[in-house]
């Protein structure tokens, strides 16, 4: 079997459900493979340099992105590639060969097939890394289908699949919140509606006022664009005139809330699929139809999270796993070592060997052009960068000799997920157990007899992160802590900066712009935090992203507004910055994720002008993307939908627009600008939906009728039998009152109608039920699952086996220790290759061996000995099938 053969990207599960029987999977895939020549197209070259044959090809300019026709007709003037007359020059078309067949990812070209045959059933085909033996090309973004999504892994597909859905959820409530849009339109809440912009006119907005007097207020307890002086009366106060005598729309807008309510609810517990035309929408269905579609080194693997720290022969741990799974034992096994401050020095380690490189070029270079003056610069460079390597190379070789470095993790992986399964069930135990507060079960397998492992499910292979593993947990919180109060600090700050220019008409743009820079510097921030895996590192930062997010773009705006400035007209007025909120999420940010202007300028200015080939190919490398920022995205939308429900009707429209623009926007993104990224898990999903739309809800439940019960929102409540008016503290929730939900209540409140005390008696009660659901359903349920972990163990089995074994799969990657570098394309490889199949690796450089990559041999101390021959160093990967 050919290497191009065993790298054929991996075939979804529900593919090859069309063999119609489990026991034919085998032959399926086996027939698959040999098909594989008959079905894809060769690439015929003459040589097997990888940018030749990317040369020898040439995609058809109909199948190439629009940057790179741009560039090809540029680059005929000396302006735009300074380069192009030079020999020896870089190529800027192996550049762009590089974006189109490394950077963004592709599917196989297949033969036309038979009619009816089972090749012509199966879908595209995504090609690995690289892939140049065969013809691929760019997927189109007009025929993206939903599994397309899950190739990239469960977190991705959930991402798209979420915002899909949450934009039907805010259609939905927009629809049944039409009679709300109808009572601002129309004249009776508001008899000057047509002074209105089109979008403010569904709103609450209240421009209708009229100046009157009152005896016992304070200018202070209004806002300053509420108190007039009159040259007669002295202060006067503006009073709205738009009526809320009828308030029967709020009956529809509890519908809304309901329906959301019931939307959350099934997102968090239902099994099933929602109908037809939502298929896979719901995240618990969604993850196990995304994990059933394709099957991955996780599926088959376990992690260990406490081995003993001596522990570090594989063949021990197979033993061990054998007589716990039931079967032959494991095929992979993987002793992860705490030596992170050793690959962290390795790092520099190759980024110095990078600059020097590059000086050898340039001074080449120079005395090609006969700058000597620049050859002298150069030079004291090489000779400071060469001393510095030599000082980090004394550093390496002193750690290998005088630290000591214990296995950290294991990661085991089996042949079969039955086995991975059975070796779950039989070790799950409780947290209590693993730290000895409580006697484990006598039944329970202990490693040499005497200890209790606690075993989970492993994240993807590539979202493991090799280089934190022996940070100690009382360090890794206190970092999480730490991060969180500067989250705290950098919302105050935001919240002064927001105050400083609410009266402006751009009040809106800077808080767009703030919501875009801040999740930068949280990234920053996120980036010094330890985690074992991209996950949880994902994790943290959507939940510091998010809360900032909220508070930034809904309740900061709202607690830095005078209360009876709720409902004026006019630039920085609440409702006025809320739409430009909305219209800034719909355009702005959307074009400039589209645009990329960052990597553009990377592909257009800096590439053309790189000296070095490598350097060129640097800047196609693609926009980095965080998919915890793309969840906060959306997760802030439905949050502000839901926060200005009552006042902003029109919001959920307004919201779902948003969504879908994202989900468009987002697509073109990952097909065509986005730099490649490992596999994201479910778990941002889970907590989003299992936290951040439960607490959505309790804030559209309180604000709804908090915001009803303080209509009109002007503080003024007129004397009986008098036209004399005297200040009334409308705002119950700033006095943190409760409207209350009976008769004699909310008759305190001099200010409300009828039909206002019975609305808020009404909403009341639903909020109080439907915030006790909600603690229940979030918190409750995360204390229960806490203590059963402590107890008892959790592990949950998610989809079924498909019988389909891990070395059947013609693409599966292992667990192989690797740490990326800044400013390397491919990360490095932090343990021995040399016994292992290259293929368990989960990227290729097809033009660079991955040798080349590990740094083992990095540097080698001439006076090693006995003292560090018998200790291990780097981490240890076995694979038990050669």
């Amino acid at each position: 079997m050919s290497v191009a053969d065993e790298e054929t990207s991996l075939l979804p599960k529900k593919r090859l459900q069309l063999f119609s029987q489990a026991n034919m999977v085998k032959n399926a895939l086996t027939a698959i493979r040999g098909m594989k020549d008959e079905h894809y197209i060769p690439i015929e070259t003459s040589g097997s340099d990888f940018n030749a044959r990317l040369l020898r090809f040439k995609d058809h300019v109909k199948l190439q992105t629009n940057g790179r026709v741009i560039a090809r007709w540029l680059s005929k003037f000396k302006f735009y590639f300074p380069q192009k007359d030079i020999p020896g020059a870089p190529s800027l078309e192996k550049a762009w060969a590089y974006f189109e067949h490394v950077t963004l990812p592709r599917y196989y070209v297949k033969k036309t097939p038979e009619r009816g045959s089972l090749w012509s059933k199966l879908d595209k085909e995504r090609a690995p890394i690289g892939e140049a033996d065969y013809l691929t090309e760019l997927y189109s973004l007009r025929n993206i289908e939903e599994d397309d999504f899950g190739t990239f892994g469960i977190g991705i597909a959930l991402y798209f699949a979420s915002i899909r859905w949450f934009g039907i959820m805010l259609l939905v409530a927009g629809l049944f919140n039409i009679p709300s849009m109808y009572f601002y339109a129309k004249g009776k809440y508001h008899n000057q509606i047509e002074d209105l912009p089109i979008l403010y006119r569904f709103s609450a907005v209240c421009g209708n006022t009229e100046t009157v007097t009152c005896s016992d207020c304070v200018a202070s307890d209004f806002g300053s664009d509420r108190v007039l002086y009159d040259d007669n009366l002295g202060e006067v106060f503006l009073k709205n005139k738009c009526s809320a005598d009828d308030l029967f729309h709020g009956y529809f807008h509890c519908i809304s809330i309901l329906i959301l309510f019931g939307a959350v609810f099934y997102l968090q517990f239902y099994q099933g699929r929602l109908i037809v035309f939502l298929p896979s929408v719901l995240p618990r269905k969604a993850i196990v139809h995304f994990d059933e579609n394709e099957q991955t080194a996780q599926d088959y693997s376990i992690v260990v999270r406490n081995p003993p720290k001596d522990a570090y022969t594989p063949d021990e741990w197979r033993d061990f796993f054998a007589k716990v799974s039931g079967g032959d034992g494991p095929i992979l096994v993987t002793v992860g070592l705490d030596n992170g401050k050793l690959l962290a020095l390795h790092a520099k380690h190759r980024q110095l060997r990078d600059k020097i490189d590059k000086l050898c070029h340039d001074r080449d270079e120079d005395k090609k052009s006969e700058k000597k003056h620049l050859n002298q610069t150069n030079t004291f460079r090489e000779i400071e960068y060469f001393e510095k390597l030599k000082s980090l190379e004394t550093k390496i070789n002193h750690m290998k000799r005088t630290e000591t470095f214990h296995a950290s993790q294991v990661y085991v992986t089996f042949d079969t997920e039955e086995e991975q399964r059975q070796a779950l069930n039989n070790l799950s135990t409780g947290l209590a157990h693993v730290f000895g507060f409580l006697t484990p079960p006598s039944n329970l397998p202990l490693f040499r007899g005497r200890n209790v492992l606690y075993t989970c499910e492993a994240a993807e292979p590539s979202c493991v992160r090799w280089i934190d593993f022996g940070i100690s947990l009382k360090t890794m919180i206190t970092q999480v802590l730490l991060s969180n109060v500067l989250v705290i600090g950098l919302i105050v700050l935001c919240a002064s900066i927001i105050d400083t220019f609410r009266s402006k008409s751009y009040v809106a743009f800077i808080i767009s712009i703030i919501n875009a820079l801040i999740p930068q510097v949280l990234k920053a921030v996120n980036a010094l935090e330890k985690h074992f895996n991209e996950t949880s590192s994902q994790t943290s930062l959507y939940m510091k992203v998010t809360v900032f997010r909220w508070c930034n773009t809904a309740i900061l705006i709202t607690v830095i507004t005078p209360f009876t400035s709720t409902l004026s007209d006019g630039d920085g007025n609440l409702l006025n910055t809320v739409v430009n909120i909305f219209i800034a999420e719909v355009l702005t940010g959307p074009i400039i994720r589209m645009l990329d202007i960052p990597n553009l300028l990377k592909r257009h200015i800096l590439a053309p002008r790189a000296q070095r080939q490598i350097d060129m190919i640097r800047n196609f490398s693609g926009a980095k993307v965080c998919m915890a920022e793309r969840y906060t995205e959306a997760t802030k939308i439905v949050f502000l939908s839901f926060y200005y429900s009552v006042l902003l009707p029109n919001g959920f429209f307004l919201g779902a627009v948003a969504l879908f623009v994202y989900y468009q926007i987002d697509k073109y993104c990952l097909f065509r600008s986005w730099a490649r990224m490992g596999k994201v898990d479910k778990h941002i999903a889970n907590f989003q939906r299992r936290y951040f739309l439960w607490f959505s809800i309790m804030f559209l439940s309180v604000m709804t009728v908090y915001n009803y019960s303080s209509f009109p929102f002007d503080n003024l409540c007129k004397e009986p039998e008098s036209d004399e008016y005297y200040y009334c503290n409308q705002d119950l929730m700033g006095s943190m009152k409760f409207p209350g939900w009976s008769e004699e209540e909310t008759n305190k409140y001099e200010w409300m109608t009828q039909s206002q005390q019975t609305l808020i008696q009404f909403y009341s009660k639903i909020t109080i039920a439907i915030l006790i659901i909600c603690s229940i359903a979030s918190v409750g349920r995360s204390l229960y699952e806490l203590a059963v972990v402590i107890f008892q163990g959790s592990y949950d089995e998610v989809g079924s086996s498909m019988n389909i074994s891990y070395s059947e799969i013609p693409s599966i990657f292992a667990y192989v220790p690797q740490f990326h570098v800044k400013g390397f394309l491919f990360p490095f490889i932090a343990c021995d290759i040399s016994a292992i199949n290259k293929n368990n690796i989960n990227w290729k450089n097809p033009n660079v061996d991955h040798s080349y990559y590990c740094i083992v041999d990095d540097v080698l101390d001439e006076d090693e000995g006995s003292d560090i021959a018998n200790k291990p160093i780097y981490s240890v990967i076995k694979d038990y099938r050669r």
